[in-house]
C-alpha cells in the first residue's frame, strides 16, 4: 500500500510541475531577434493536461487540501488548460525593433473628402530563392525603415473604418493619416509586423484569404492581431480572378468569405480587397450588395471617397529604399 501511495504522490507532483512549467512558458518573454531573422512562436502543448488520468489529478488536488477531489480535479485541470489556450491579452511575439515614437497627433475635422494614402504589403521578410514574385517580399529591416520614415514625417496609422467614418461626417483624422494594408495573410504579419506596429500602437488592415491552406496563419494569430488593434477584411475564399467567374461563383467568393470571417472572428468585416486587383462593374456591384463599405484595388494612387469600391493604394516593392518609398508615397498625392 505504501508503494502505491508513493507512486500516486509522485504522479501528483508531476502534474503540478507540468502546470507550473506551462504557465511559466506562457509568461516567459521571448528574446529579440535581429531584423530579417526567422521568428518562431513558442507554444505550450495542452495535450499533457488533457490526457492526465483522473486518479492522478485527484491525488494532486488532495495534496493541496481540496475538499472535493474528483470534481475539483476535473474543474481545475480544465481551468488551467483554458487559461493557457485563451489568454486575456494578445500574446504577440517580441518585436525585432522599435519604431520611432511618432509626433503628437494633431486631429482635423475637414476637409471631409480628404484623399488618404493606403500602403499595400504582402510579406515582410526575405524572398526565398527562386520566388515567383520576389517584389512581394519586403525585408524586415526595410519595413522598419519605412515605418520610421512615416513616424518621423508626421504620419499616423489609422483604420479603414476611421477613414470611412471621416468621409461620412463622423469623427476626426490625424493631419497626415495613412492606412497600412496586408494582403493574403502571411505569418510574417503576426511574427514581424504586428509586434513592430504595437510598439507605437498603430493599427493595420489584414485582408485574409479564407479558404487557402497556404499561407498558414492560425486563427489564434488573427485573434491576437485583432485584439491588438488590427482590422480584418476579406480577400475572398480562394483568391480567384473575379471578372472571370460566373455571377454565382463570384457571389460565393465575396459573400461567403465575409460570412465565414464574421462567424470565426466575431468582427464586422466591412472591407474587401480584389484578388490581384482585378475587378469590373459586376464585381463592384456584388461587393456593394454584400454589405462591404469600401474595397481596395492595386491601382496606384490615393484612396478617395468618390470611388468607395475602387480605392487606390501605394504598392510597396520588395527592394524599395527609404528614398524610393518616400517618392512612391509623395507621388501618389
Amino acid at each position: 500500500m505504501r508503494k502505491a501511495g508513493l507512486t500516486t504522490s509522485a504522479l501528483a507532483a508531476t502534474l503540478l510541475a507540468v502546470v507550473a512549467l506551462s504557465l511559466g512558458a506562457c509568461a516567459r518573454p521571448q528574446s529579440a531577434q535581429p531584423p530579417g531573422a526567422h521568428l518562431t512562436v513558442a507554444s505550450t502543448p495542452l495535450s499533457t493536461l488533457a490526457t492526465v488520468p483522473s486518479t492522478v489529478a485527484t491525488a494532486a488536488l488532495e495534496q493541496t487540501g481540496s475538499a472535493s477531489p474528483t470534481a475539483t480535479a476535473t474543474t481545475q485541470t480544465h481551468a488551467a488548460a483554458s487559461q493557457l489556450a485563451t489568454p486575456s491579452a494578445p500574446q504577440l511575439p517580441v518585436p525585432i525593433a522599435t519604431i520611432t515614437k511618432p509626433t503628437p497627433i494633431r486631429l482635423m475635422d475637414e476637409p471631409r473628402d480628404l484623399p488618404v494614402p493606403m500602403l499595400m504589403y504582402h510579406v515582410v521578410g526575405d524572398a526565398p530563392k527562386g520566388a515567383a514574385l520576389p517584389d512581394l517580399y519586403v525585408p524586415a529591416d526595410k519595413f522598419v525603415d519605412q515605418m520610421n520614415y512615416l513616424s518621423r514625417n508626421g504620419y499616423h496609422a489609422v483604420t479603414m473604418q476611421q477613414v470611412y467614418d471621416f468621409w461620412h461626417g463622423r469623427g476626426s483624422l490625424p493631419q497626415k493619416p495613412v492606412v497600412i494594408t496586408f494582403d493574403d495573410g502571411f505569418t510574417s504579419d503576426y511574427t514581424v509586423v504586428a509586434p513592430l506596429l504595437k510598439t507605437v500602437d498603430w493599427p493595420a488592415t489584414l485582408f485574409l484569404i479564407v479558404g487557402r491552406n497556404k499561407p498558414r496563419m492560425h486563427p489564434n494569430m488573427v485573434r491576437d492581431m485583432i485584439a491588438s488593434g488590427w482590422e480584418l477584411g476579406s480577400h475572398t475564399i480562394s483568391h480567384e480572378d473575379l471578372p472571370g467567374l460566373s455571377t454565382r461563383d463570384m457571389r460565393k467568393e465575396i459573400v461567403t468569405s465575409r460570412a465565414r470571417l464574421r462567424k470565426v472572428y466575431g468582427v464586422p468585416v466591412n472591407f474587401f480587397c480584389y484578388p490581384s486587383g482585378r475587378f469590373n462593374q459586376r464585381a463592384e456591384a456584388e461587393v456593394a450588395d454584400a454589405g462591404y463599405l469600401l474595397a481596395t484595388t492595386t491601382v496606384s494612387g490615393l484612396a478617395r471617397p468618390d470611388r468607395p469600391y475602387e480605392l487606390r493604394r501605394v504598392r510597396v516593392l520588395g527592394q524599395m529604399s527609404v528614398r524610393g518609398f518616400a517618392a512612391a508615397l509623395n507621388s501618389a498625392h
